[in-house]
């Protein structure tokens, strides 16, 4: 378990210092940087400070994901013992390998314990996980 999280954390800084250059990731301050899933498929979410109003900002780079169909999208969403509870944001992804996604939320990320990325499905009208990671 130990060696899995570490080879997950070299992971997460060789993308963040190889790549983080290329992406809108310039000028963004995090506060604290998430990985969710592993090479292949990837969202690193940054997660900004509170400005004095409370809202955070977060920049998604995303790496891997499919195309979905239309009236699909991905649902990133907080986390608390394990379940989604609250809504970041949703996007799409188009036919290109990589990308960047902004959000801003108003809560404080210490009240949730995880992160989860969704794809929701207009079929179903539910969210169907991808990716999850601790914060």
């Amino acid at each position: 378990m130990l060696a899995a999280a570490l080879a997950l954390s070299a992971f997460a800084a060789g993308f963040l210092l190889g790549k983080g250059r290329e992406s809108g990731a310039e000028g963004f301050q995090p506060a604290r940087t998430v990985l969710l899933g592993a090479q292949g498929k990837t969202v690193v979410v940054r997660l900004g400070a509170g400005d004095e109003s409370g809202n955070r900002p977060m920049l998604l780079t995303v790496e891997g994901l499919k195309r979905l169909p239309t009236g699909d999208y991905y649902t990133l969403l907080m986390t608390k013992k394990g379940k989604p509870v609250a809504t970041c944001g949703t996007f799409n992804v188009e036919d290109k390998d990589r990308m960047d996604v902004r959000f801003s939320v108003a809560y404080d990320f210490e009240n949730f314990d995880g992160l989860m990325l969704a794809e929701y499905r207009s079929s179903d009208h539910k969210d169907h996980p991808v990716l999850r990671a601790s914060l």
